[in-house]
């Protein structure tokens, strides 16, 4: 049996740890919890802000900071603090409005602290979004992202064409099967997790990551355990050392158990 001390896990949320409208299952917190009792660090590593990171995991104990807003920022989840945190830069914006012109299905979302915002165009003025609709000048700044969201047929051209034509100073992230994300050039999961990494003196060989999609790829390569979800497209499993049951299965208890650090 490995001892739990020596090592780090962090998860992803969403498709990885539970699913919205289902929660967090019950075999994943109670081997999430065993694990903190004997002393392992649990982080989470996701694209929710910091709230809604809180609603999701409820009574999962997470007890080392975590990676949020994908990787736009640290935080605390036990105290609320956030720190290292990065916006895109203001020129981000025009590039998105010049870029959705070519697709006309698809809506903008704006992240800042306060939430989610969908940007409102003439396009989409009277159909009902995901989030709140705001005119762009009444969307308080900074913003950590600005999403593209699209079908699921679509989203794959607008990453690799978003990605071919970004300005300076942004990144590209394909972070689900419906979202486009534009971030600051320094952001990401594995940027963010190396600079806490860092700042916390734990060695990346230490750390074990479990995901489930493309914004995963990074921080699964440079761990020193890279696992996934068995639903993870074939990619993000090819990079992995472990494959484990789907999400809702219990992965995360899976990978737990198959490491020994139960």
């Amino acid at each position: 049996m490995i001892d739990s001390q020596l090592y780090y896990v962090f998860s992803d949320l969403d498709g990885t740890l539970g699913i919205e409208g289902q929660g967090v299952p019950p075999e994943n917190k109670q081997a999430i919890k065993a694990f903190v009792e004997r002393g392992g660090k649990f982080g989470v590593c996701t694209g929710r802000a910091p709230d809604s990171a809180r609603d999701f995991l409820q009574d999962t104990p997470v007890n080392i900071p975590s990676i949020v807003n994908g990787g736009c920022a640290m935080c605390d989840l036990n105290t609320g603090e956030t720190w290292e945190e990065l916006f895109v830069p203001e020129h981000a914006m025009s590039f998105a409005l010049r870029f959705i012109e070519n697709f006309p299905e698809c809506s903008l979302v704006v992240v800042n602290r306060e939430g989610y915002w969908q940007v409102e165009t003439g396009k989409d003025s009277n159909e009902e979004g995901r989030y709140p609709k705001l005119p762009i000048e009444d969307i308080g700044k900074p913003w950590y992202r600005i999403i593209f969201v699209a079908s699921p047929e679509d989203t794959p051209q607008i990453a690799k064409l978003a990605e071919q034509q970004k300005p300076d100073g942004v990144r590209i992230e394909y972070t689900a099967p419906d979202f486009v994300e534009i971030m600051n050039e320094g952001a990401g999961k594995y940027p963010t997790l190396k600079k806490m990494c860092e700042k916390m003196d734990i060695p990346l060989d230490q750390v074990i990551f479990i995901g489930d999609f493309y914004n995963d790829l990074e921080v699964l390569e440079h761990v020193g355990t890279a696992a996934c979800v068995g639903n993870a497209p074939e990619e993000v499993r090819q990079r992995c050392n472990l494959i484990l049951p789907e999400c809702m299965d219990g992965a995360v208890a899976a990978l737990i158990e198959k490491l020994g650090i139960h």
